[in-house]
């Protein structure tokens, strides 16, 4: 009985002693609550505004703009001139917007052994949750599935376990990468017959399509198409409407 009196009073005195030390703790400034804030909400504001870019801004000098689930490429080895920070000029990029809003999107990419290729999906915080091409994977013709969060309907057989990727939203950005050697002219076009052979399709158009993705042309620029407040989804920079994403044709 004495050895568990001590033990209560010993559990009593730290518990005590915690809660002086917890309460002791000064609450954090709130410039440091708006700084924490600020870092963490920055990635998300840079991926809304870039899929604006990439999905609503349709106008002649946005070079980008690709619509929703299609990859804009670029076909020629990257001059000082392209208008972005960081490429290098021995790498064939590809990159775009997915919306599984109206349910899975299926990426599918050819056979490639005679260089390297990658294939990286990131999510609106900028974390890389699937990545996948010759130096992780290997060379095969493979195809993937991203799957949003509340799908509960049967996927095709056909997809391993290994290339389901349960995804943690209904928005993703693509970037495949395919590395250039030579520079010729027609090494460039054997890569840009590779480029057209990666897919990324809506499941039901998948299965529609005899179980298989297409390649589709990235829409021209037509002043008709033009976004306004009146037909655009919701975005960021007070573009707003009732249509959900998924149903707007030309985005």
């Amino acid at each position: 009985m004495k050895v568990l009196g001590k033990l209560t009073i010993n559990t009593t005195i730290l518990i005590a002693t915690l809660c002086i030390i917890a309460s002791a703790q000064a609450a954090p400034k709130l410039e440091e609550v708006a700084e924490r804030s600020y870092l963490y909400g920055l990635q998300q504001a840079i991926f809304y505004g870039q899929r604006w870019i990439y999905t609503q801004n349709n106008v002649k000098d946005n070079e980008i703009y690709s619509g929703i689930n299609r990859i804009f490429w670029v076909r020629k080895q990257i001059t000082p001139d392209f208008p972005v920070v960081t490429p290098n000029a021995t790498t064939l990029y590809g990159s775009g917007f997915l919306d599984l809003e109206a349910g899975p999107v299926v990426i599918e990419v050819p056979e490639i052994t005679d260089r390297y290729f990658s294939v990286q999906v990131m999510d609106q915080y900028g974390i890389f949750r699937m990545i996948v091409g010759s130096p992780f994977n290997g060379t095969s013709a493979r195809k993937y599935i991203l799957v949003p969060p509340g799908y509960d309907k049967n996927l095709p057989a056909s997809f391993p376990t290994t290339d389901i990727v349960q995804w943690q939203s209904k928005t993703a950005y693509i970037v495949v990468r395919m590395a250039v050697e030579t520079g010729t002219d027609k090494e460039i076009k054997t890569i840009n017959h590779l480029q057209d052979q990666v897919t990324t399709t809506p499941l039901a158009q998948w299965i529609a399509n005899d179980y298989k993705g297409w390649h589709r042309q990235i829409p021209k620029y037509n002043l008709a198409n033009t976004l306004s407040p009146k037909t655009c989804p919701p975005m960021p920079w007070g573009k707003w409407t009732n249509k959900p994403l998924s149903n707007t044709s030309h985005c």
